[in-house]
Formats: structure tokens, C-alpha cells, sequence
């Protein structure tokens, strides 16, 4: 095979490649590690690289991908390829920045809460909120809030029983 092009290297542009041949180049690769100096150079050959069409190329295949559904197996993937993802400070800080002012939509805080639907704390991540939260207290406007909030209400009968049975309780506690 030879290229007719002047002063070019040889090109696989269009060329089909066998799986035999496709084997045959991935054993010679197998095990073969950039030194540093290559890494540095294939990354700063990178840099800028036709990164406006590449957007576009990007954009283009989400609009074709736009509401294929996904298999579960692959749901899983993309959800167990971000646990444990740490951000760093100034990531947070951007994304905080991003979603400042935005509303959910009605929908939207359905479905969350549709999805919290039964969620229970192990005992172990109640023990430590409880750690945690412990000796803090609301400040003034805070607590004036929560009390607006409840000034009003109205609770039944079988409410007003459970919450003077639990406040002897919990006085009978304190008075020990």
C-alpha cells in the first residue's frame, strides 16, 4: 500500500480493517506505556484541537440520542460511575452558582418526593445526624419563622393526645 499524497504520512481514512488485522495491532500495543514526555506532548497536541467542532459534534449526537430509552443495566452503570465522586471546592461553588434562582417545577418536586416515598435512615446515619446536631441551636429569626409557620394550625383531637402523651413523656424524663 502506498500513499500518492507529496510530503504525507499514510492515511487510514476510508480503509476497512479486518478484526484479524485489528487483533494483530492490539497484541503488539498490548502492555506499551507513554513515557512522560510523550504524555505531555499528546496533551499539549490536544489543546484547542478543533474543540468548536467537537462541541457541535457533541451537540449533535444528543439531539440524535434525545429520548432513546436506556436498558436498566446501563441506568446502573451511569449511576454507579458517579458514586463516591468527590468535587472540589470551586466545582461546588460553580454548579452552586449555575442552579442559584432556578425553580423546580411542580414535576419535578414530585418526583422527588415520590422518590424519597419510604426512604429510612440506617441506624448508624441517624446516630451520627444525631451527633452532629447535637448542641446546635436556630437563631432568633430562624425559630421566628418556624413559629409563623405554625401559628394557625389546626390539629385533631387524636394529634393533640399523641403530642401531650409525648411531651409527659418527655417531661417525666427530665424531672428524674
Amino acid at each position: 500500500m502506498s500513499n500518492i499524497a507529496i510530503n504525507s504520512r499514510l492515511s487510514m481514512k476510508g480503509l476497512y480493517t479486518s478484526p484479524e488485522t485489528k487483533a494483530k495491532m492490539s497484541r503488539a500495543n498490548l502492555g506499551r506505556k507513554h513515557t512522560e514526555e510523550a504524555k505531555q506532548k499528546i496533551s499539549q497536541g490536544h489543546i484547542g484541537v478543533c474543540s468548536d467542532k467537537n462541541r457541535e459534534h457533541l451537540r449533535e449526537l444528543a439531539k440524535s440520542q434525545k429520548g432513546v430509552p436506556l436498558s436498566e443495566q446501563h441506568r446502573a452503570n451511569i449511576g454507579a460511575g458517579g458514586l463516591g465522586r468527590i468535587f472540589s471546592p470551586e466545582h461546588k461553588a460553580r454548579i452552586a452558582l449555575a442552579l442559584k434562582g432556578k425553580k423546580k417545577t411542580p414535576e419535578a418536586i414530585a418526583n422527588n418526593a415520590k422518590a424519597r416515598l419510604g426512604f429510612k435512615h440506617t441506624p448508624e446515619a441517624i446516630e451520627k445526624i444525631r451527633l452532629t446536631s447535637t448542641g446546635r441551636f436556630k437563631s432568633q429569626a430562624s425559630r421566628d419563622k418556624i413559629s409563623s409557620g405554625n401559628k394557625g394550625k389546626i390539629f385533631s383531637q387524636e394529634a393533640k393526645d399523641k403530642m401531650s402523651a409525648s411531651a409527659k413523656a418527655r417531661y417525666a424524663t427530665l424531672a428524674k
